[in-house]
């Protein structure tokens, strides 16, 4: 849970700032954006570094909602799914990436968030 006292707008806005920054370097960097009133969903695709010897490109998928804790703090929940690969990997993995793609981030849209229950010691 991010505790920052940001809306999940706010909150996309700055991851994606972030990758635009990223992006300025690398090319490989391409994001997604949707938001609706109290949810959004970023998915991106970037190298995840820089050695070309044997590269690694990684997918996150990110599904942010509003959340408020048993204890009353507000914020935003960042829910996510990872992928990567490496080296030689990376062309078949961006294949199936088109297809795989929809349906993480359809059930990553589907996905009831548990409720989280504080324990006191």
């Amino acid at each position: 849970m991010i505790v920052n006292g940001q809306s999940v707008d706010e909150t996309m806005t700055t991851q994606v700032k972030r990758l635009m920054a990223i992006q300025q370097d690398d090319l490989t960097v391409h994001y997604r954006m949707r938001k609706d009133t109290l949810t959004g969903t970023l998915d991106f695709v970037w190298r995840a570094n820089s050695d070309d010897t044997n590269p690694v490109i990684e997918w996150n998928a990110y599904r942010f909602e509003v959340y408020t804790s048993p204890a009353g703090q507000k914020g935003v929940l960042m829910i996510g799914n990872r992928r990567c690969t490496y080296g030689y990997e990376i062309v078949p993995f961006l294949g199936a990436f088109c297809t795989e793609r929809l349906q993480i981030l359809s059930s990553l849209s589907l996905f009831k968030t548990p409720t989280i229950a504080q324990v006191n010691q």
